[in-house]
């Protein structure tokens, strides 16, 4: 009895330090999507805001919306002084909901000045998306189409419906532009996408881009192996290359994949691709690089490179059997880069191609692989969004498989399956023992 008696003192304290920690302690978010804790790129964009701005959703209490955006809108408050929310009944408050224009329920309005945007949406990336339309931050970002590119409202596995749906819901306006039919990119243009293009580039093209980027553009170009050859001299211009053989990984059997389908688990330091986590996988890669090194004023950086079991392969007919082996001194050794950046050295505010040996790993049948969308978005955020907290996620992304090679699984499995039982049996026999040793 004395015994308890003495841990109640201990008892009360440990209560008090749990409460106060709860209330005035520092805040961790463990979701995988860190969906309590505001992404970088929505808290910078509510830092910048130029005048107060107001936001008002109309939820039933009722509604298991209500709760969310609430919570939302208050981690949105905390992180600006100049963002303000309430939340409304509209069947309570009529004639507001009318003025404001809104017929439904779950609609938010945000309100700067005489500026108005309504989402009908409560997720964070809707949100960020209204907020730079609402403040003029609004990037264009234009898919190049004519050569058998893919197509970016394309819905079919082999399309970049999914990757494009994902760059308008964060602000991007998101285009397709035919070179053919206008005499430069068009102005206000912040990034253009080449994606897999099957053709050689149409008469002009190469001469518009080449002036588009010259003149401080962004190029975003995948090149398939499949691609056409021509597009290598358009590369040429600015000494860059896409090689003729084909990325093969052997390490890539330990994720369950083909071998032709190189895993890329490290990147490179780069804005373009902070921050991201997890295994990268291309589809039928080919390796991309510079040629030209005399010229000490451009740049060309790895960003994603293959693993330490992988190499390019020269042999399409080993390719073609399966039965690809890494031949010295004519098969390139890996790690082989698969995507880079080139860049003039020195320049703030100059022209860049991001420039990558694959584009199927984000189209609709593979960006949910590994992190193959977030590679995607990031490099295409950063070439759109240079200056500003690049490779951010905006928040509220998607889930991701946990892909784990067979020993890390069998680690796993001991770890949380296998350990823990045998510990506490093992707990429970010595204190058996030790009861039975004391009679």
């Amino acid at each position: 009895m004395r015994g308890s008696l003495g841990l109640l003192p201990l008892a009360l304290l440990l209560a008090v330090l749990v409460t106060a920690a709860d209330r005035f302690g520092p805040r961790f978010d463990w979701t995988a999507e860190s969906e309590h804790t505001l992404a970088p790129r929505t808290v910078e964009v509510l830092r910048s805001l130029p005048e107060p701005v107001e936001a008002t959703a109309f939820y039933r209490p009722e509604d298991p919306r209500t709760e969310p955006i609430r919570r939302l809108l208050d981690r949105c408050a905390a992180s600006s002084p100049r963002f303000t929310f309430r939340v409304l009944d509209p069947d309570r408050n009529p004639g507001e909901t009318k003025s404001l224009g809104v017929n439904v329920y779950g609609a938010t309005v945000l309100r700067m000045g005489e500026r108005r945007e309504t989402i009908y949406n409560h997720g964070e990336k809707q949100l960020t998306a209204a907020l730079l339309r609402l403040t003029g931050g609004e990037s264009t970002i234009r898919f190049l189409v004519g050569q058998g590119e893919k197509e970016p409202g394309e819905r079919s596995d082999g399309g970049l419906g999914g990757v494009s749906a994902v760059l308008e819901a964060e602000g991007f306006r998101v285009e397709s532009l035919l070179l053919t039919a206008e005499e430069a990119v068009p102005g206000g243009t912040d990034e253009v996408i080449a994606a897999g293009p099957l053709r050689d580039p149409l008469p002009g093209v190469s001469d518009r881009l080449e002036a588009y980027v010259r003149g401080g553009g962004g190029l975003f170009l995948l090149l398939d192996p499949e691609s056409g050859a021509g597009w290598n001299e358009f590369l040429g211009r600015f000494g860059l290359a896409a090689g003729s053989s084909v990325v093969v990984d052997r390490g890539s059997r330990l994720y369950g994949v083909d071998m032709q389908m190189p895993a890329a688990k490290d990147y490179d330091r780069h804005d373009a691709t902070r921050g991201l986590r997890g295994a990268s996988f291309f589809p039928r890669a080919r390796p991309v690089g510079s040629v030209r090194s005399d010229d000490p004023s451009e740049v060309f950086q790895s960003l994603v490179r293959s693993g330490d079991e992988s190499w390019a392969e020269t042999d399409s007919a080993l390719l073609t059997r399966g039965k690809a082996v890494f031949d010295e001194g004519v098969d390139e050794p890996g790690p082989v880069t698969i995507g880079g950046v080139f860049y003039e050295k020195g320049t703030t505010d100059g022209g860049v191609i991001v420039l990558f040996g694959d584009s199927d790993f984000a189209s609709n049948r593979f960006r949910s692989l590994g992190a193959n969308g977030d590679l995607f978005l990031a490099a295409a955020r950063w070439i759109a969004r240079r200056g500003g907290p690049l490779g951010a996620d905006a928040g509220g992304g998607e889930d991701q498989p946990l892909l784990l090679t067979p020993r890390r699984a069998a680690a796993l499995l001991w770890l949380c399956l296998i350990l823990p039982p045998a510990l506490f049996a093992a707990i429970g026999v010595v204190v058996v023992l030790r009861w039975r040793l004391r009679g």
